[in-house]
């Protein structure tokens, strides 16, 4: 028999309200049973939702609405010598790097 299935030790959890229905709502989105969504959270392993929500998109068009801006002021302030362009750009990788967190998360 595989290791994975000799599963042998059983726990339990109190939660209260609030808690339990956050995590509901994150299993729900999971599509993950309540022992694989506990399994990946005790594995360090993030489970994925399977679907994006709305407040998800919102934030995502916000976000690539943000970095379209930026890009448009990093033109200009070049353009016109107003801004120190080096420090701009490492503002600009930061925001990539930070919209690149989030869609791994989603």
């Amino acid at each position: 028999m595989n290791e994975h299935r000799k599963r042998t030790n059983r726990i339990q959890v109190r939660l209260n309200d609030d808690e339990y229905d956050y995590f509901l709502y994150n299993l729900e989105r999971s599509g993950l049973t309540k022992e694989a969504y506990l399994r990946k959270l005790i594995s360090d392993k993030i489970p994925k939702t399977k679907e994006v929500g709305q407040y998800e998109k919102d934030i995502l068009a916000q976000l690539y609405a943000i970095g379209n801006n930026l890009n448009q002021i990093s033109r200009r302030a070049h353009s016109m010598n107003v801004i120190n362009v080096e420090k701009f750009f490492d503002a600009v990788n930061k925001f990539d790097v930070t919209m690149q967190e989030f869609l791994e998360r989603m």
